[in-house]
């Protein structure tokens, strides 16, 4: 079978024996299984690549006319805060930080960083994939171990007066009286 990627008059992807519709999957003849299991890896593959190539579709369109949010919802439906984030990821991580673990949840978490911690998390990703719960978490965790460790003096003291950093984000507040 033909494992080429092609289009056909009805701009239906055509794929190692297999017509990709918009609404799903026909059969060309008899696929084999080894065509079968292609279609798949490339399903997977597309499903979690979309959201960057939408980022870098947009990235390419607003330097090329200007801002095009307009026409992107109308060619791709998605509403506009969706478009937005996905321009924003895409602009933030440069492709040779992306990987097939890298999905667009994953690559939310780490834009934000610095420089050097995004590359790091990228490559991280890049050797193992992990969910967005367990990144966030690893993130924390990492922050927290950068801090100093603080000196405590030696002596005896009448008072001992500790001013440790707050994680505010993590600080439930019933109500203030």
């Amino acid at each position: 079978m033909n494992n080429d990627l092609a289009l056909n008059e009805n701009k239906d992807i055509l794929y190692a024996g297999f017509v990709l519709h918009r609404t799903g999957i026909t059969a060309l003849g008899e696929p084999s299984f080894e065509d079968w299991q292609q279609v798949g890896e490339f399903i997977k593959k597309a499903e979690g690549a979309v959201h960057f190539w939408i980022g870098d579709w947009l990235n390419y369109g607003e330097s090329k006319w200007g801002e095009m949010y307009t026409q992107a919802m109308d060619a791709t439906e998605y509403d506009y805060q969706t478009l937005k984030n996905d321009k924003w990821v895409a602009n933030k991580i440069e492709l040779s930080l992306r990987g097939d673990n890298l999905g667009i949840s994953q690559a939310k978490e780490i834009a934000s960083l610095p420089k050097e911690e995004m590359e790091y998390w990228a490559n991280e990703i890049k050797k193992e994939p992990i969910t967005v719960r367990d990144l966030k978490q690893k993130i924390k965790d990492r922050k927290k171990a950068a801090l100093p460790t603080p000196v405590i003096p030696d002596g005896i003291f009448s008072v001992l007066y500790a001013d440790p950093p707050w994680d505010i984000g993590s600080m439930v507040l019933d109500k203030w009286e």
